[in-house]
């Protein structure tokens, strides 16, 4: 097959790829493989790779590449690799491949020929790159074996530190729990379980508190020099925990149990969660966009399952009686902010969604909130686009309709500040 033919190769062409097949393919083969049919290789297939063709992988391709594959890059791979193109990655694709290479395998010293200017290695091994740069720790490994109808995210694992492979002498939730005990928090003890969630919960004074979260994979950064360290708020809403050493880890409010969200749906409901803390929920009826509140309250007097009183907001109350306040949200925030950016009469967007699931903008100068609805629909044409619907009393506002490119509506209210 020659390199000009794979341009248009799928995900599903390379996932139905036999593993050895990859043995044939030089670096122009790799060069002309579109960014998103490298998402359907597997490790098996990478075994088989030509170490002359990893010369050809692209940052594009890098983007995309699991994480995983880096962790089986050996010495001898590393003179194959395109080091031009792995400086031309993105600051967050440099942190994660570092974060996770086998520090069986590599020392810092071996990779200072790849470190990105101005990037220090403090003498424990940990990772320190100048102010504003994304840092990143290995992926949490999830259970084998999740219960059918529920997908979850890769999530940050905040045993590791920044350091080589995601070894250092301190690990991100021991840097989190400083943090915390320097806000005078210290009498809230965090924990993350296996599959990835971020509980934090009272004792003392705040007996009784509970909170979820996932940490934000792309947001934690190295703060400026001589950033004290605490507790703080996004402008996007979200808790930013800044830890003795000047790193600024945000989270993302999340469902305190997944698998406890699809026990209290319909039956063959399915339940994805993504890394931004959007919760798809497919009940077979219905499509819902959803947004978690991170308090966890308890003595609900509604029946465990997904109440939504209002198109907008609702309560999930779990099987133990606890639950949780939801919002709507963008089904597909990033298309959909591009897509407001352009539609006329808009000058100036939110560059993030709201945590609580809305969106900023100001039209013809005038600051809106845009509320989008939970319902999730297909229509009838693609977009991605935006168009009036009618006036709406109930919400003192105008309802819109977002089409994405592939064809999903949603309806969402413009209300004024």
């Amino acid at each position: 097959m020659p390199p000009e033919s794979r341009a248009g190769l799928t995900a599903d062409d390379m996932a139905n790829t036999p593993p050895e097949a990859m043995a044939g393919l030089t670096r122009e083969h790799i060069a002309n493989t579109p960014p998103e049919a490298i998402t359907g290789l597997t490790p098996e297939h990478f075994k088989y790779l030509p170490k002359e063709a990893m010369r050809g992988v692209t940052p594009e391709q890098v983007a995309v590449a699991p994480s995983e594959f880096f962790g089986r890059l050996t010495k001898e791979d590393m003179p194959y690799v395109n080091q031009e193109g792995f400086q031309q990655t993105s600051d967050y694709d440099k942190a994660r491949i570092l974060a996770n290479l086998s520090p069986d395998e590599f020392t810092m010293e071996d990779m200072a020929p790849m470190m990105p200017p101005n990037w220090n290695i403090e003498s424990d091994g940990t990772m320190k790159p100048p102010p504003g740069i994304i840092l990143a720790v290995p992926f949490k490994n999830l259970p084998n074996s999740l219960p059918e109808g529920l997908k979850m995210p890769d999530v940050s694992d905040l045993s590791k530190g920044f350091g080589l492979g995601g070894m250092a002498p301190r690990s991100v939730l021991q840097g989190l729990e400083q943090g915390l005990a320097e806000a005078q928090l210290s009498e809230l003890s965090l924990n993350q379980d296996e599959n990835g969630i971020l509980n934090v919960e009272g004792s003392g004074g705040y007996a009784g508190t509970r909170f979820a979260f996932i940490p934000d994979n792309r947001g934690m950064k190295q703060g400026p020099e001589g950033t004290p360290p605490g507790l703080s708020l996004s402008e996007d809403g979200k808790y930013v925990i800044i830890t003795p050493d000047g790193r600024e880890i945000p989270v993302i409010p999340a469902p305190k149990n997944p698998e406890g969200v699809l026990n209290v749906l319909p039956d063959n409901s399915e339940v994805e969660m993504e890394e931004d803390g959007n919760v798809s929920i497919n009940t077979g009826d219905e499509t819902l966009s959803c947004l978690f509140e991170p308090r966890v309250q308890s003595e609900s007097d509604k029946t465990p399952g997904f109440h939504r009183p209002h198109k907008t907001h609702g309560v999930l109350v779990y099987e133990d009686g606890t639950f949780q306040n939801v919002n709507a949200a963008f089904h597909s925030s990033d298309a959909f902010l591009e897509a407001a950016a352009n539609f006329p009469g808009v000058t100036e967007v939110a560059p993030n969604a709201m945590m609580n699931g809305m969106v900023k903008i100001k039209y013809n100068n005038v600051p809106f909130h845009l509320k989008p609805w939970f319902t999730v629909e297909k229509a009838e044409e693609t977009g991605p686009k935006i168009e009036f619907i009618e006036e709406s009393s109930e919400s003192e506002g105008v309802e819109l309709v977002f089409i994405d490119e592939s064809g999903n509506a949603q309806i969402f209210s413009a209300v004024p500040e």
